[in-house]
């Protein structure tokens, strides 16, 4: 008989081998266990990851609608000045006045627009961190079922 351990059906005829499978509960059932119990494991490590992912994108959200919000108070500032910002030179005679309408009209178009700008920004920045929230809870939803799943017995 070689060194190697001889196996008889689907035991060892060594005894320390026996006694190290039944220890440890490496026999057909206890393989299985550990298996499932790396796929739970896997399935926490996703469900924590995407948990800690949500964390983050509500950080990013908040840092990002506050910079949006500064820029709405400037934008919104601009556009209330821009309706004052006439200047004498601009409006001296009936001529001055004919061809500054359309300049005028224009920067506080231009200042209306940016305000619209920074708004719809505002609004899609929202819109799009609800999907994403909602997608995540999704997956998060399905791995905590895929887990129970598996688990209960």
């Amino acid at each position: 008989m070689s060194k190697k351990e001889v196996v008889v059906g689907s035991k060892s005829v060594f005894s320390i081998t026996r006694a190290i499978a039944a220890a440890l509960n490496l026999g057909d059932e206890g393989k299985m266990d550990s298996f499932l119990t790396k796929v739970v494991k896997t399935l926490r490590n996703e469900v924590k990851i995407h948990t800690q992912n949500l964390e983050t994108m509500k950080f990013k959200y908040n840092q990002r609608l506050d910079v949006l919000g500064d820029e709405l108070v400037e934008a919104k500032e601009a556009s209330e000045a821009e309706y004052t910002n006439i200047t004498t030179s601009n409006v001296e005679t009936k001529s001055a006045q004919n061809s500054h309408v359309e300049i005028y009209l224009d920067r506080v178009d231009a200042r209306i627009g940016e305000v619209q700008r920074v708004e719809y920004d505002i609004k899609d920045t929202k819109e799009s961190y609800s999907d994403k929230v909602k997608e995540v809870k999704l997956e998060v939803k399905s791995l905590e079922v895929r887990i129970e799943r598996i688990s209960r017995g």
